[in-house]
């Protein structure tokens, strides 16, 4: 028997409609059914896996079985309807990751947080502060200034890429004459002058380390001080740009300062930010961010940002706020994507138009300066970061599923190996958003949700790559290395912890991945780490008396044999199985810790209960029959399960991808476990069932109905995201056949 999904392909092919563009050359099986030479190739690369490289096709379908969002389609929606609004309140640039946080929590297993929930994604918000402050481009300036009526500040470019400095237009010298004396007659350099900071080091912090680690806002008393937005302006004196010209002009002998620099004054980012604790963080952001209760006496703070934990309905979760000034987008400083003039690339993202469309997007200017590692840098109290939230978000909604999905992994693996150890330094989740923005505009169409495995591999090799070598270009802003001023201590943690996932990748994966918990009954049914971890570190012979310390779906029944040669055969190799089985296990007995992550990462020390994953279990490189069945009838029930939930929850097209995918598994069960036909027949039967269920709940028109959805042009092919989700070309064309019939 067949699968119904298969047949609805050869018969689409065979009526040739005009619908169906491409021509898909379909063969036959033993028992006449048609499969499709796609289908087939696919099949022929999954049993590959299978019998070469069984760790990818484990993880391959490990990956495949998790899901962060019920229905994508309808996440992408909300997105897409708030990702070109300019001029809003908040900014809140991971909209669509936050969406994962409805339905899974990031819970450990074991280790010193055990059980203790999180978020998998911090939550991240901009609050702007334009309203007080009225910040012009430097080719924007009127010749003549309105009525103040709030604080007027224009844009100067610093030393470094990616800041900027802000200057008050109308600046005035301080009325203290006597002050101003003893002020200016300060040595100063040609750049600038001094000022309150000049004796507070860089920023008032005594080393780089110091801007990353979060400080408490009070003081010891637990007060703030009080600070008005005057107190956050400094005077500098900064040479005069026709000086040089003039100097002909000028007797010598009566120069002074007045005739070389002038006295202006520039909005600190430091006194920008103690504002914002001292003031608006306490009586303001509560009520503008409408949470029920900010716990202002736990927040502590970093130049740029603030911890705090945040209260909505009841729930309690971490949140990193971030003042603000919001400004058009910066031309001189961002990319100018010269490298997509390159022909020879695959496809083109972002678009020219995606391109267009992100410049009418407003940026943040962050109160965080540059700080160097050495040395004193006059111009770090002065600088302001430019970020680019609206983008991120703009961006985040034209990632495909797979592509979400292997972000949300990447996060999930961070969360498991590199944020315990390094906290809010080294390596953050906003540098692997940056690095999938990468990835995806490498190659935005070779993403195979069924062999996604293999791209997180090589993302994660290019990650350690890029640790390795302490480069890790920003995407927006041209010339600007994020890991310039980070110290090698801090990105040493994230470099181990990547070279070891790479060297036992199913282990690391399946221990970070099974941390996350669903949040509701309602949502997709995890997949049985209990049990798969069994089955791959199980004996051929416990796998096939289906002994073990757990309850399995292993194979029950034997493997019978007409010739007795054969069987003492496989008698004789059973036993030399075990007998190598059980010298591994005394060699290993004795060893605690893995030796991959020996520097910063202990597993012992993390946890508190027994693990059930062998720190120093390594995958075989040959899976033997017995317990190749038995992944395979786990996946495929649980692709099953997924359909099932994907019907209630999700679109037809999710559905019938996983129904597919478990009637490839059932193919190659078939195939290479012949003889327990009745159990293929069986799989078949519920594939078949749940597919007529797929299309009763929902109809089929559901399906092929592509509208709201984003629109990309990728090598003058016009796509929609929802071909994004399932790239197997034959599963497309059953739904034209589907359509047919029920017509």
């Amino acid at each position: 028997m067949g699968c119904p999904v298969s047949k609805n392909v050869s018969r689409s092919l065979q009526r040739k409609n005009d619908e169906d563009d491409c021509n898909y050359n379909v063969e036959y099986d033993e028992e006449g059914e048609h499969v499709s030479k796609y289908d087939r190739n696919i099949i022929d690369h999954i049993r590959k896996d299978l019998r070469d490289n069984p760790e990818l096709f484990v993880l391959n379908n490990v990956l495949m079985s998790t899901l962060f969002l019920d229905n994508f389609q309808t996440e992408i929606r909300e997105v897409i309807q708030k990702r070109h609004l300019n001029g809003e309140s908040t900014i809140e640039p991971d909209i669509l990751l936050e969406k994962a946080n409805k339905n899974v929590i990031y819970r450990p297993l074991h280790g010193p947080k055990k059980d203790a929930p999180e978020p998998l994604v911090t939550k991240r918000i901009y609050f702007p502060l334009n309203d007080s402050i009225e910040v012009y481009q430097s080719i924007d300036v009127p010749d003549q200034l309105g009525r103040r009526t709030k604080c007027q500040v224009k844009i100067e470019d610093s030393r470094r890429r990616g800041y900027v400095k802000l200057r008050e237009l109308t600046s005035s010298i301080p009325p203290d004459n006597n002050s101003q004396i003893e002020y200016l007659s300060i040595p100063s350099s040609s750049t600038s002058g001094t000022s309150d900071t000049d004796t507070d080091n860089t920023s008032g912090y005594s080393s780089v380390t110091d801007l990353r680690i979060p400080k408490p806002i009070q003081d010891d008393n637990g007060n703030v001080d009080n600070q008005s937005l005057n107190d956050c302006f400094v005077y500098r004196k900064v040479k005069k740009a026709d000086i040089d010209l003039d100097m002909e002009d000028l007797d010598a002998e009566e120069l002074t300062d007045e005739d070389v620099y002038d006295v202006v004054s520039y909005l600190t980012s430091r006194g920008f930010m103690k504002y914002f604790q001292s003031t608006l963080f306490i009586n303001s952001t509560e009520r503008a961010l409408c949470f029920d209760n900010c716990q202002v006496t736990d927040a502590k703070s970093i130049p740029g940002k603030i911890f705090c934990n945040l209260t909505d309905n009841e729930e309690t979760y971490p949140c990193e706020i971030m003042p603000c000034l919001t400004i058009s987008w910066p031309e001189g400083q961002t990319l100018d994507f010269l490298w997509r003039e390159n022909t020879e690339r695959k496809s083109l993202w972002p678009t020219e138009k995606m391109l267009n469309e992100m410049r009418c997007l407003n940026c943040a200017l962050v109160p965080k300066s540059y700080a160097r590692k050495r040395g004193f840098y006059p111009d770090a109290d002065l600088e302001w970061e430019i970020h680019f939230p609206l983008a991120e978000r703009y961006l985040d909604s034209y990632m495909s599923m797979p592509q979400l999905k292997c972000l949300l992994v990447l996060m999930t693996l961070h969360k498991e190996y590199i944020e315990p150890i390094t906290k809010q330094q080294g390596l953050l989740p906003e540098h692997l958003k940056t690095h999938m923005y990468w990835q995806c505009e490498k190659n935005y169409n070779e993403w195979p949700e069924h062999r996604l495995g293999v791209k997180l591999l090589n993302i994660i090799q290019s990650l350690s790559n890029a640790l390795h070598k302490r480069t890790f270009p920003d995407y927006f802003v041209k010339k600007k290395n994020l890991f310039q001023n980070i110290q090698r201590k801090y990105l040493e943690p994230a470099n181990e912890a990547f070279h070891a996932i790479i060297q036992s990748p199913l282990t690391f994966v399946i221990r970070a991945l099974r941390n996350l918990r669903n949040k509701s009954g309602k949502f997709y049914p995890p997949l049985d780490y209990k049990e798969l971890i069994r089955i791959l570190t199980s004996s051929a012979w416990d796998l096939e008396n289906g002994t073990g310390e757990l309850d399995t779906v292993s194979v029950q029944k034997k493997p019978r044999f007409t010739d007795a040669e054969k069987q003492l055969q496989y008698v004789k190799e059973m036993q030399r199985k075990r007998k190598i089985l059980e010298k591994r296990k005394a060699k290993e007995a004795g060893k605690q810790n893995i030796t991959n992550l020996k520097y910063h990462y202990s597993f012992a020390a993390r946890r508190e209960s027994h693990d059930s994953i062998d720190d120093d279990w390594k995958c075989e490189k040959q899976f033997d029959i017995h317990k190749k069945m038995a992944l395979l009838k786990l996946f495929i029930t649980n692709y099953i399960n997924l359909a099932k939930t994907c019907t209630r929850i999700s679109t037809v097209r999710q559905s019938m991808f996983y129904l597919k995918q478990a009637w490839y598994l059932t193919k190659i069960f078939e195939e290479e476990c012949a003889i327990f036909r009745d159990e293929v027949q069986e799989f078949y039967k519920k594939i078949k069932k749940e597919e007529a269920n797929c299309f009763e709940e929902k109809p089929v028109s559901e399906a092929l109905n592509l509208t709201a959805q984003p629109q990309i042009v990728i090598n003058d092919r016009q796509t929609s995201e929802k071909d994004d989700i399932i790239n197997y070309h034959s599963l497309n064309r059953s739904y034209n056949s589907a359509a047919r019939n029920s017509r």
